[in-house]
């Protein structure tokens, strides 16, 4: 059997300012392209569109993946597809309605295909990686988190995909999400992969150059297949003056993270809690912030830092 694989979509109702095409129908042509190419099962890494609640999506996402009535979309939820980044949310979201017709979302309860001979696990965004079954069956994992074989940015923090791999050696194949960087590691028999973002949706000097792609797994050989998707030149397609731009938001996120963890962990702060220092770094850090995305992605990097939700303690 084959499978086909892929990671992040970021399907938008907005035209991305980074973008000088039609960029609403190059992302459906771009996804009716791994469907015509789909035998059965599309496995799909997280991140499906790029906001939770874009409901003018819906028809159309509908009516493209009526068209292919054959295919499953076997998929996690990336923070993009979570609202508010809760898990209690995921339900009403695009991707939670795409799950109660045209796609399964995956978890520590493997998905078993018995005539491919898999099980294939899934972790979505902020999860716990499953430990897997060993039998006679191969497992799979499709999982949403910052893995990569290389930074992507300056003081970019992610977790080595040769390591990863190293360390989950229960799974024959790791589909990653989350990190828009296309590689594939193999050690032996087994692969880690990352095929990249189907839609160019940043400016950036990697995505002038990146050929998005799918790949295609054939379970009875294991080779795997990488498939170019149709796609104009970076150059034509990408507005050059987003690039700096980018650059100078990534560039105030690595300053904020520092900043909040240099606050978090400065001793003369002995005996205030680790919640209020949290508080202090990150009010402070968004007092000097004016785009909300860059917001957004600090609150990330500062979780990922202390393991703290600020948007939960907010809520407390």
């Amino acid at each position: 059997m084959k499978l086909t694989l892929s990671s992040d979509y970021h399907i938008t109702a907005d035209k991305p300012r980074s973008r000088l095409d039609n960029t609403i129908q190059t992302q459906f042509d771009k996804l009716s392209e791994v469907l015509d190419n789909t035998d059965t099962f599309l496995l799909q890494a997280g991140d499906f569109t790029e906001k939770p609640r874009s409901w003018s999506l819906l028809s159309r996402i509908f009516e493209l993946l009526n068209n292919h009535p054959k295919v499953t979309i076997l998929t996690v939820f990336g923070q993009h597809d979570t609202y508010m980044h809760s898990e209690a949310t995921r339900k009403k979201t695009n991707l939670g309605i795409l799950t109660s017709t045209y796609a399964h979302v995956l978890s520590e309860m493997p998905f078993v295909i018995p005539k491919a001979g898999v099980k294939i696990y899934g972790t979505s965004y902020g999860g716990i990686v499953p430990e897997p079954e060993i039998d006679n069956l191969e497992n799979i994992l499709v999982i949403h988190a910052p893995i990569s074989d290389k930074g992507v940015w300056h003081g970019h923090e992610y977790m080595d995909a040769k390591w990863f791999l190293g360390v989950h050696t229960g799974y024959r194949l790791i589909l990653c999400g989350d990190i828009h960087r296309h590689f594939l590691i193999q050690d032996g028999n087994r692969s880690i992969l990352n095929t990249g973002p189907l839609l160019r949706y940043d400016a950036s000097e990697y995505n002038i150059t990146h050929e998005p792609c799918y790949y295609i797994l054939d379970t009875e050989t294991w080779e795997l297949t990488r498939n170019i998707v149709k796609h104009e030149p970076g150059e034509k397609v990408l507005n050059r003056e987003q690039i700096e731009i980018t650059k100078e938001k990534q560039d105030t996120i690595e300053s904020a993270k520092k900043f909040a963890k240099m606050i978090i962990e400065d001793s003369s702060t002995e005996g205030i809690s680790p919640m209020e220092k949290l508080r202090i770094a990150i009010t402070t850090s968004i007092g000097l912030l004016e785009d909300q995305e860059v917001v957004e992605q600090l609150l990330l990097g500062v979780k990922m830092i202390t393991g703290i939700d600020f948007k939960e303690v907010e809520n407390e």
